[in-house]
């Protein structure tokens, strides 16, 4: 009996032994490591799934883009590299002064000296009918040289020639180069956003100091020489053609509107292009399309290179979103936008850019139709209203639309108004040719063709012809209704929505006054 007590002892300890009871603290470490498990599990099948979610959004997107004849690989936009020798931005000066990061201080010194004179600050503003300022120019001259408040000794044009002419060989070198048959500045086609890109700053100074200088050979009568300068002109516009990135379609856009074309407008309203030259300008106004190569840099640098982007090097895109200025002056709401980013699946990435492919076809691209030539303003308006309502639907996955779309939108409105102003520029050309040979303006501009130009440019805005007559005395008025759509007789407004885009068939004198000198 006293044995079975004993094992009967021995077993109750041994099970003790073998188990004790466990303390509060391991069974809460058990249960903290048990959630811990089942939360990185639900946080890699939260990214896992929305990695697979963004992924097939995009994949869809891109069926659906590629479904409708769109092309979003950024190898289909890189046009064929041209000749060196043939190549307009290859020449010397351009090579050494003309591309970022690449310049040759001791060549850009020369343009810098002739910079200080500050000629920029009185180029003119030909669409609303004032003319470079050569008399402000020429006392810039006098007060860099000292002679402020003394009798100019000659005409202003020849005093601002005498301080342009000191780059005398560089407006040869460039004037040469344009007789080239192509002219397009060179990138890396390979991997766009580390390529050799134009120095727009550079090019900037460049047709500003042309532009002067082509004026003031109008005003000396010299008009073969200010034809030449805008031939350059032209030139360097060319060169940015071949680049699809909006920057330097924009850039394109403010040359030919200002510098390229203030000379120009000089001549006509001063009656001094010879009939070659009015013939040969009209050729070169009716061959530009602004709203065509506002859609082509939207499908190639800002549709098929940020899609390269964001599939090759998505911190890239990261930093030029959340963090331009290299991180200096970064608000606090900012730096929690960046590291939402960073923490952020990598499928919102993508769909992100399912989004935005979405918005620039169905907004930015589709306000304009290529084969009519017309814009439709009413309807963008209709869709940036629309957008700015989706978008506040699409907080996560709209930020990149966010960011880069509202600004198409102006982009797109600018490149209108200046197509439209080019179309006036080549009706102007031949409005001239025709006063000159029938003594007298046209009643309508149908009168025009086929004698004196081939296509009457219609409208971009409704599509029909542009508004024109013929006015008391013996001048014309010519205009668009504008982005409004709506025709105020003429009227120009400060407001870009608002009133008419006029062509200035007079220049003001001093005073702002319509003046005429024929």
């Amino acid at each position: 009996m006293q044995r079975k007590l004993n094992r009967e002892k021995e077993i109750m300890n041994s099970e003790q032994v073998q188990n004790p009871k466990p303390s509060p603290f391991w069974r809460l470490a058990r249960w903290l490591v048990a959630a811990a498990v089942g939360f990185i599990t639900l946080i890699a099948l939260f990214y896992a799934v929305e990695d697979w979610r963004g992924r097939a959004a995009w994949t869809r997107c891109k069926r659906e883009l590629e479904a409708k004849g769109e092309r979003l690989d950024w190898a289909a936009y890189v046009p064929t590299r041209v000749p060196d020798d043939q190549n307009f931005a290859r020449t010397p000066l351009l090579e050494a002064i003309a591309y970022k990061n690449r310049q040759d201080t001791g060549v850009w010194a020369r343009f810098e000296a002739v910079k200080s004179f500050s000629f920029a600050n009185h180029t003119g503003d030909w669409p609303r009918r004032k003319r470079a300022d050569l008399e402000a120019c020429q006392r810039t001259v006098h007060e860099k040289d000292g002679l402020a408040g003394a009798s100019p000794s000659r005409e202003p044009a020849s005093d601002v020639l005498a301080v342009l002419n000191q780059l005398d060989a560089q407006w040869k070198e460039l004037r040469a180069a344009s007789q080239r048959p192509y002219a397009q500045f060179w990138y890396d086609p390979e991997w766009p956003w580390n390529a050799i890109i134009p120095n727009m700053v550079t090019l900037r100074t460049i047709v500003q100091l042309l532009g002067v200088r082509a004026s003031a050979e109008v005003a000396l009568n010299r008009t073969d020489d200010a034809f030449a300068d805008i031939v350059v002109l032209h030139k360097i516009t060319e060169g940015l053609q071949g680049q699809p990135f909006l920057v330097a379609a924009m850039v394109r856009v403010a040359i030919l509107s200002g510098p390229a074309t203030q000379p120009v407008w000089e001549g006509l309203v001063d009656g001094k292009w010879s009939d070659a030259q009015l013939a040969e300008l009209q050729k070169r106004y009716t061959k530009f399309d602004l709203v065509g190569d506002f859609q082509h840099a939207m499908r190639g640098g800002e549709r098929a290179v940020i899609n390269d982007l964001i599939e090759r090097d998505p911190k890239e895109l990261e930093r030029l979103l959340l963090n331009p200025n290299g991180g200096k002056g970064r608000t606090a709401k900012e730096y929690l936008e960046l590291v939402a980013v960073r923490l952020s699946p990598s499928g919102w990435r993508y769909q992100n850019q399912a989004y935005y492919n979405r918005m620039i076809q169905d907004y930015a691209l589709a306000g304009y139709d290529p084969v009519r030539h017309q814009v439709f303003p009413r309807e963008i308006d209709q869709f940036i209203k629309g957008f700015e309502t989706k978008l506040h639907e699409r907080v996560l996955f709209g930020k990149l639309a966010g960011v880069a779309v509202p600004n198409f939108f102006k982009a797109l409105q600018t490149c209108t108004r200046d197509q439209t102003q080019m179309n006036q520029v080549a009706l102007a050309c031949a409005l001239e040719r025709y006063r000159r040979a029938e003594g007298h303006y046209p009643e309508m501009l149908t009168s025009l063709a086929p004698r004196f130009i081939e296509h009457i440019p219609h409208d971009l805005i409704g599509g029909q012809p542009l508004k024109y007559q013929r006015t008391a005395n013996g001048s014309f008025t010519l205009y668009s209704v504008g982005w409004n759509e709506k025709d105020d007789d003429g009227e120009i407004s400060s407001n870009r929505d608002q009133g008419d885009w006029v062509w200035p068939a007079e220049a003001n004198d001093p005073r702002g006054a319509p003046a005429r000198s024929r």
